[in-house]
């Protein structure tokens, strides 16, 4: 479908897109350089483990990999994957460095990312 424009019409259509362009909010690095493959919906146990509802096709990936990245709010970061367990629907993760409950229970409802490079 082609949808027709006057010279001006097109040039302020590329001058917003510089524009917003400029503005961090805009261009989402995440989307673009990262790859989402989960989000941490709940501990389990006590010993720091997470269930984790994968958002990649194949949930088999979570083997292969060697670290995440967390999404915490302010910052991304990288935690190393120790076991992978699946649960149902659900992957099972213990992160090495993290031992107890009360260090992963903050990041329930966060998202977890891949480099994209890795998720090919």
């Amino acid at each position: 479908m082609w949808i027709s424009c006057s010279k001006q019409g097109f040039r302020n259509i590329i001058s917003k897109k510089q524009e917003l362009w400029k503005h961090s909010s805009f261009f989402n690095y995440r989307e673009f350089y990262l790859l989402k493959v989960g989000v941490i919906t709940t501990t389990h146990g006590v010993r720091g483990e997470v269930k984790v509802y994968p958002t990649t096709d194949e949930p088999e990936r979570f083997l292969e990999l060697d670290y995440v990245l967390l999404d915490t709010g302010r910052e991304l970061r990288k935690l190393e994957i120790k076991n992978v367990k699946f649960f149902k629907n659900l992957v099972i993760l213990k992160f090495k460095g993290v031992d107890n409950i009360n260090d992963i229970e903050k990041y329930k409802g966060r998202d977890l990312w891949i480099p994209r490079e890795e998720g090919q």
